[in-house]
């Protein structure tokens, strides 16, 4: 029955997809803000459109930063430094080898959502039992210190971590930087274990005192070296294909991400 109606929720989705796609649409205004059993059914992909846009929106509209990263993600700044790789990715510059291939914040919408539910089968992972919910934590007021215990995995500590690095990428990288040296706190944080597939991944929103927007951080790590490998092209695949499954909805939200003056 779950299964069923997991599949009814997905022929909604493709079907507002190819018609009136308004639940879609990463320009559609936002409604009320997403409650944290919202942000656990988008975060162990079985949510509703509905709720898939108002997640969506929660970090687009707010000028927020997606980060979707493999477990080796640090070996890019261990090449390109973090500056170099915000500011490639602040300017827009092209193929330049600094930017951070794991920034999705312009390919966060419902629709690459529900594609990469799809693909990943994590959706099916939960739907048949077989993801574990190992925490999902909301902290109240401007959120709780980025402590080292946060930002590591409890079920695969070893391997799921967030550096230092990456929150000097966010820091560097958000629309509204006054300042650059600031570290953000976090506002909640999951963590699923996709048993189906062999994924472990937390996620983190964090936040900014004094800053409205919300940042969505990711790190994954997939224990099969076969679907790990699957995993990546995947993920790489959904980036590329992206700008034409928003081209019916009119694109993504224009919104710039270089620092003001």
């Amino acid at each position: 029955q779950n299964v069923m109606r997991f599949w009814s929720r997905l022929l909604t989705a493709m079907t507002l997809m190819g018609g009136s796609s308004a639940l879609l649409s990463p320009t559609a205004a936002p409604t009320q803000p997403p409650s944290l059993d919202d942000y656990r059914a988008f975060h162990s992909m079985v949510c509703s459109p509905p709720t898939a846009r108002r997640c969506c929106n929660s970090f687009l509209l707010g000028g927020g930063l997606a980060l979707f990263m493999p477990s080796d993600y640090s070996d890019h700044f261990r090449r390109h430094g973090v500056a170099a790789s915000a500011d490639a990715m602040a300017d827009n510059g092209g193929g330049s080898e600094a930017r951070f291939k794991h920034d999705s914040t312009h390919d966060l919408t419902p629709v690459t959502y529900y594609a990469l539910v799809v693909v990943s089968l994590t959706g099916l992972s939960t739907l048949l039992g077989l993801t574990d919910e190992v925490e999902a934590t909301e902290y109240p007021g401007d959120g709780a210190l980025a402590s080292p215990e946060l930002l590591r995995s409890r079920r695969d500590p070893g391997n799921v971590v967030f550096s230092d690095q990456v929150l000097e990428y966010i820091a560097r990288r958000r629309a509204v930087s006054s300042d650059q040296t600031a570290r953000p706190r976090v506002k909640r944080r999951f963590e699923y274990d996709f048993r189906l597939i062999g994924a472990n991944v937390v996620m983190l929103h964090l936040v900014f005192p004094g800053e409205s927007s919300l940042h969505l951080a990711e790190v994954y790590h997939i224990r099969n070296p076969v679907i790990k490998a699957l995993g990546s092209l995947i993920m790489d695949a959904a980036k590329f294909l992206s700008p034409y499954l928003l081209a019916p909805l009119g694109g993504v939200v224009n919104r710039s991400s270089k620092k003001e003056a």
